[in-house]
């Protein structure tokens, strides 16, 4: 016994997964989407001149979704003197995963990056 199956069109399995989108609706999220980036940027621009703390950055952190969503190894690596050799061994001495962002950091494991970075 052989059932049928109902072939599903790219824009049935776009509307399954939440993806239907206007075009108008999609150039304003990869609008918003290239403003974030550059808000991020900027912000580590300003920890790479030293003009943020890493105290300052985790406490912006947890208020700020600019600066919450960037990756926490990215963030180290912003700090002047730190690259990504000394950002993973710190990150994994203090038990931070490699996906975390700044926003998912506790504050036992924000209070060690500021002894080891501040």
């Amino acid at each position: 016994m052989q059932q049928d199956r109902k072939e599903t069109t790219m824009t049935e399995k776009k509307a399954a997964f939440g993806n239907n989108f206007t075009p108008e609706q999609r150039a304003a999220a990869l609008k918003r989407a290239a403003e974030m980036r550059g808000a991020r940027a900027e912000y580590l621009d300003r920890v790479k001149s030293g003009e943020v703390a890493i105290a300052t950055a985790l406490a912006d952190g947890k208020e700020t979704p600019v600066v919450g969503r960037i990756k926490a190894k990215r963030l180290l690596m912003a700090l002047p003197g730190v690259g990504a050799a000394k950002a993973q061994s710190a990150m994994t001495a203090i038990g931070i995963a490699e996906s975390r962002r700044v926003a998912g950091i506790g504050q036992r494991q924000a209070e060690k990056l500021i002894e080891l970075f501040g």
